[in-house]
C-alpha cells in the first residue's frame, strides 16, 4: 500500500486542496505518477495544484506561534518559517 509523509504545515494545506479537489486525484497524482512518488509535499502540491495551494491558509497560526514564540531577534516565529524556506 503507497503512502507519504508530510509535516503538519503541509497537512494543514493538503486537506485544504483534497477538500476542493478530490483525495483520488490529489493522491493519485502523489503516488502512481513516478516523478512525483519521491517529491517532499510541498514542492508536489506547488507544482501539481498551484492555484489551488495559493489558495490555502494557515489553519492554526496560534498554535504555531505558541510552539515558536517570539525570540530574540528572531522576529515572529511565522516570519522566521518564512525567512528558513
Amino acid at each position: 500500500m503507497p503512502y507519504s509523509v508530510c509535516a503538519v504545515d503541509e497537512f494543514e494545506r493538503l486537506i485544504q486542496i483534497v477538500e476542493s479537489r478530490n483525495i483520488a486525484v490529489f493522491m493519485g497524482r502523489k503516488v502512481r505518477d513516478s516523478t512525483f512518488r519521491e517529491w517532499h509535499m510541498h514542492g508536489f502540491m506547488v507544482q501539481e495544484f498551484d492555484g489551488d495551494f495559493e489558495r490555502t491558509l494557515d489553519l492554526f497560526p496560534e498554535i504555531f506561534d505558541r510552539l515558536l514564540p517570539e525570540g530574540e531577534g528572531m522576529g515572529s516565529a511565522r516570519a522566521a518559517l518564512e525567512k528558513w524556506l
